[in-house]
């Protein structure tokens, strides 16, 4: 998942963000930005429940630009650095 700004979905859709934001929270009671860290979230757990996977690879299938953005991401939205919940998954 390259794109995690409301920006660019928004533009996609032809819409300004705000406006994008202002829907999806009418609609569904979260913002765009909310349901883009939910779907996020989701598949950096589902990645990191794959032992077959190291961080590095999950944070190039996931479009970070690099392993230590992705490890701060991780720690903001898991509360915990990757390395710290796949040790919690054993």
């Amino acid at each position: 998942m390259a794109e995690r700004e409301v920006r660019y979905y928004a533009n996609a859709l032809n819409v300004t963000p705000k406006y994008l934001n202002f829907v999806c929270k009418q609609n569904s009671g979260a913002t765009a930005s909310e349901w883009i860290q939910r779907y996020t979230k989701e598949r950096i757990i589902l990645f990191l429940q794959n032992k077959n996977l190291n961080i590095a690879e999950i944070a190039d299938k996931m479009m970070f630009s690099s392993r230590s953005f992705f490890t701060r991401y991780v720690k903001k939205v898991l509360g915990t650095t990757p390395t710290e919940y796949r040790n919690r998954l054993e």
